[in-house]
């Protein structure tokens, strides 16, 4: 990882001067940076959203990508996902979301470099 994009702005400061932190006010603008890359959408996997999810275990990370983490109340899939872009959802106990951003970038990471070790 070598970029941190995020939205909205919050004016938060990174201690590792190798990691690039860009801002944006808005989600638009936010992909727009970097619309050559596939986009991976990290969300719950729900039947009337997004039935057709790949699995985290079953998922093969791109070499270059961006990872999109929304929220509990925004799903980004719906109006951002293209043709070149993936769904992932990662299994919990019940398999209906509730992970924070930080906790699926903590497990998206580990996976990633598990799976190119």
């Amino acid at each position: 990882m070598d970029e941190w994009l995020m939205c909205p702005v919050s004016g938060i400061t990174v201690a590792n001067p190798q990691l690039s932190l860009r801002e944006f006010p808005g989600y638009d603008e936010m992909l727009e940076s970097c619309a050559e890359l596939p986009r991976v959408f990290l969300e719950p996997r729900t039947r009337h959203q997004n039935p057709d999810t790949v699995w985290l275990d079953d998922f093969e990370h791109p070499l270059s990508c961006v990872y999109v983490f929304g929220s509990a109340h925004n799903n980004p899939t719906l109006k951002h996902k293209r043709k070149q872009d993936s769904t992932v959802t990662i299994k919990t106990q019940v398999n209906g979301g509730g992970l924070w951003p930080s906790q699926c970038l903590c497990l998206v990471l580990d996976d990633r470099r598990r799976k190119w070790q």
